[in-house]
């Protein structure tokens, strides 16, 4: 039997044939793709084997799972999981109209006053009402995202706006969260207080008051304001200050 059919779909990467790289971190790549023997369009992501980075996917993977399987429309699709020797994939539902932040460069140069009443504002809501849904069920069921920002919003042909890249997700009352992680242009204040992976190591900070959901809040707040006003409301070209 092929490692392409029957028990073993999606579960091998040279089922795939890559299509266009959508994101390169640090420590994972992003890609869109086409399963070979269905022709079916997915998006994968690949991680390295690393011990800190394994520990953000397996939470991931875990995170996903129950969120799909509560059919919460509003979060990326997982279709499957596996790994090699070197890497783990990730298997997702396409999301054919790309993320958010490739919507926003997109717009920008067009804020003109009647792109602005007309399109932008319907825009705005058509993406935030959604969001705002979707962030109070992850928040009901005890789940903080931590990393809510354009890249990790996406879009699909059908107009829904999905969630995506639980990667630094936690539970509420776990000890990550006193930990500082995000993307700085929307991290809150209490985030920003907590200390960096250096100082934590060797002692410092204390005794440490844990966050909450209302970090995810604060990140979608500075997102409302980077839709009508064309960028974060904090950024700096300095990252220290």
């Amino acid at each position: 039997m092929s490692a392409c059919s029957g028990l073993a779909q999606f579960q091998s990467i040279d089922c795939f044939d890559a299509l266009d790289e959508l994101h390169k971190g640090r420590h994972s790549t992003v890609w869109s793709a086409k399963y070979r023997p269905t022709g079916e369009l997915v998006g994968y992501s690949r991680s390295a084997l690393k011990p800190r980075q394994l520990a953000h996917v397996y939470s991931e993977i875990n995170i996903l799972n129950a969120l799909n399987a509560a059919r919460h429309p509003g979060v990326v699709t997982l279709l499957a999981s596996f790994d090699t020797s070197e890497f783990v994939y990730l298997v997702f539902e396409a999301c054919m109209r790309g993320d958010l932040y490739q919507l926003l460069l997109r717009e920008k140069g067009r804020l003109d006053e009647q792109y602005l009443g007309r399109v932008l504002l319907r825009r705005w809501l058509q993406i935030m009402r959604p969001l705002l849904t979707t962030l109070a069920q992850l928040h009901s069921r005890g789940i903080i995202h931590r990393d809510v920002k354009p890249e990790n919003i996406f879009l699909t042909l059908d107009g829904e706006v999905q969630l995506g890249d639980f990667g630094l997700a936690a539970t509420k009352g776990c000890d990550k969260l006193t930990e500082r992680v995000g993307t700085l242009d929307y991290l809150s204040p209490e985030v920003l207080a907590m200390p960096t992976p250096n100082e934590a190591a060797v002692g410092r900070g204390g005794v440490l008051q844990p966050y909450d959901e209302k970090v995810d809040v604060w990140a979608l707040g500075c997102l409302c304001f980077e839709m009508l006003a064309g960028k974060p409301p904090f950024e700096v070209e300095d990252p220290k200050e």
